[in-house]
This record gives structure tokens, sequence and C-alpha cells, in this order.
């Protein structure tokens, strides 16, 4: 275990085990522990041989399992994995995915108004978004222009930048960037239809996996904005503001 203070550096625990022993007995109390966390979403759960693929699937942390006096603070759990005594591959898991803030604003509120939204923590590392709002009149032609901004004294345009017909996006999902975006809220939402739009429409539970992010962040503050157009006319913004530590974990 390691704890970041001007980078990480090696903290109380530590231990070597027999992987194999210890699924048959779980006898090290400490990889008990970080068992128990990833136990539930993985397929690594029954004695040697190990052959084929090894899951981890849908996982996050829960904070009352952690049975330990933890400062406040960041960590890095490396584990390194050896077979026959040799040197495999690290996974070292130091990987923070969440949101901080969301704003938004209605400029034609005849067309679209927002009725509530609210971030919500669940844990130090899961926030979860709920927002809805109401387009009053059918919408046929929707473009949306998204853009990525790093805070940096202040948050200052990044790399991403990319403006789309939003009708033709959910015929075909032609934009690689604005497809990745929309991975990460489809399952929580009921925009995931082609035009036109009209009624309520609404994000429900959503919060951030990083498993679906597949582009290289370094660690940092972001805003994503997205700007909302009816007819190529600016009906409304939504800014999510997110943080992104980076995934120290490398294989050899």
């Amino acid at each position: 275990m390691y704890k970041r203070e001007n980078g990480f550096k090696p903290w109380l625990l530590d231990t070597k085990f027999d992987a194999c022993r210890f699924m048959r007995r779980q006898y090290d109390p400490f990889a008990k522990l970080v068992y128990s966390f990833f136990q539930p979403f993985t397929n690594i759960n029954h004695t040697c041989p190990f052959e084929g693929p090894q899951i981890l699937q849908g996982f996050y942390l829960k904070p009352e399992l952690l049975l330990l006096p933890f400062p406040t603070g960041q960590y890095m759990l490396a584990i390194r994995w050896y077979f026959d005594k040799k040197l495999q591959f690290d996974t070292n898991v130091a990987v923070v995915f969440k949101m901080t803030n969301f704003e938004c604003a209605s400029y034609n509120k005849s067309w679209f108004v927002f009725h509530n939204y609210r971030l919500k923590a669940l844990s130090r590392d899961k926030v979860i978004l709920n927002m809805n709002g109401t387009i009053l009149q059918p919408a046929y032609r929707i473009q949306a222009h998204f853009k990525i901004y790093k805070r940096e004294n202040g948050f200052k345009p990044w790399l991403l930048d990319s403006k789309i017909d939003a009708c033709r996006f959910m015929r075909r999902k032609y934009d690689h960037f604005v497809k990745i975006v929309y991975s990460l809220f489809e399952p929580f939402s009921n925009i995931n239809h082609t035009c036109p739009y009209v009624g309520p429409q609404i994000v429900e539970g959503f919060y951030l996996k990083p498993e679906l992010l597949l582009l290289p962040f370094p660690t940092g503050q972001y805003m994503l904005a997205i700007r909302w157009y009816f007819d190529k006319k600016l009906q409304f913004d939504t800014n999510v503001s997110f943080l992104f530590v980076e995934d120290f974990g490398k294989s050899r």
C-alpha cells in the first residue's frame, strides 16, 4: 500500500502470500480484506489452477467494508503477481473518476426547461447525478457542441472539441469522442432514440465508470461543456465537472 505525499510513498501495509493456499483458506487478514472488496464482481473465486479469462466487472469500492483506520488521503494498492515464482504482471489501483459539479442553464424556457438537477455522493469515489427537464415543443433538428476544459488556474480549453448533428448521431454513432461520452450516460437516460425529441428528458442515478473511458486523460480536474441547439439556435447548456486520477497499473 502506498500513500500520496509528494508522489506515492510506501505506507504501513505490506504482505506477501501464497494465493493458491489463500483461496483454500483465507489466512492473511489484509489480503482477506482486499479480496472482500472485489470478490462479488469477479470470477477469481476458486482454488488453483487458474486458466482462461480473468474478469472484474462493475467493481466499485464500498466504504462499509473498510475495517481499517485510514487517514484522509489518496492511496494506491499495488499488487505484483508471480507464477512459478516469476513476475508476470502488476495491478496497481489508483483510479478516481467522479463528478464534482454540475451546472445548467436554459436560454429559451418556451422550448426547454430544467426542473431539478442534483449531485449526490454515495461514497468518497462514487457520485451520482439526477437531472430532469422538459422539451415543450417537438425538436426535429438538434445540434450539440461538446468541449473539454482542464483546470489550470481556471478552466482552459483542452484537446477535445466536437460539433455534431445530434439527430444524425442517434441514427449512427459517427463521432468517436461523442460516442464515448454517450456510452457513459446512455444506461441512465431516456435520451436513447432518434429525433424528434419532446417531453421529459431524464438522467437518473448516473455515475462515471472508468472502464468506459477509452481516452488517455492525465490526472486533473476537467469540465465537459455541452451547448444544445434546436434549429441552429442555442437553447441550453449542460456543464459537468469531474476529477480524474490516473490508473498507475502496468503489465509485463
